[in-house]
This record gives C-alpha cells, sequence and structure tokens, in this order.
C-alpha cells in the first residue's frame, strides 16, 4: 500500500472506471484526509458529442493529461463544482493543454 504522508491513506487506487453509460470517474493520485482516496473527476460524454470535465481536481500534470486522454482530447466544457483546493485548480490547466493542442478552449 502507497501512502501519502504517513497517514494510511492508499494512493495506488487512481484508474478509471466507468460509474454509469457515458460517465467515467478518474481519481486523482492526492489521497490524504479530505480527499480520502484521492480527488474524484468525472468525464461525460462521447466521441459523437465531445466531453465535459467536471471537477478537473488538483493542477497535477500526470492527472490533467490522464483527463485529457481520457476524453480524447475533446473536451466541450470544464465545471468546477465548487472552488477547493482539490476540485478546480486542475481547470485552467486543462483549458491550456486543449489548446496547445490545437483545439478550442473549452469555457470553465
Amino acid at each position: 500500500m502507497a501512502t501519502e504522508g504517513g497517514g494510511g491513506f492508499d494512493t495506488t487506487d487512481a484508474g478509471i472506471a466507468e460509474v454509469a453509460p457515458g460517465v467515467r470517474r478518474l481519481t486523482a493520485a492526492n489521497a490524504g484526509p479530505f480527499t480520502f482516496r484521492g480527488t474524484n473527476s468525472y468525464i461525460v460524454g462521447d466521441p459523437s458529442t465531445g466531453h465535459i470535465v467536471i471537477d478537473p481536481g488538483p493542477d497535477e500534470p500526470g492527472h490533467i493529461e490522464r483527463l485529457w486522454r481520457a476524453a480524447g482530447g475533446d473536451i466541450r466544457m470544464i465545471v468546477c463544482t465548487h472552488s477547493h483546493a482539490d476540485h478546480s485548480p486542475g481547470a485552467a490547466p486543462l483549458q491550456a493543454l486543449c489548446v496547445r493542442a490545437g483545439h478550442p478552449a473549452p469555457p470553465i
């Protein structure tokens, strides 16, 4: 079991799970007392409609890249449910990644 800060929080389960048709959950590797196993980010949509990313999570390059790849680079909108440090700081870097890849900037 990998832990962060000796607090006993498992950081090995930073996977992708389909929670409903067209809805996938990606867990950031930021386990802790407030995030438990990590912040859950959601990707809603499919290749024909594009994707909405909900709560892009922390500004952690690996997590941002995983979100972008899981959406096939076709992110149409980024939604933050609230502005806590574990939910919204990844929004601007994810938007910038879309632009660097030649896609329109999704609104946040």
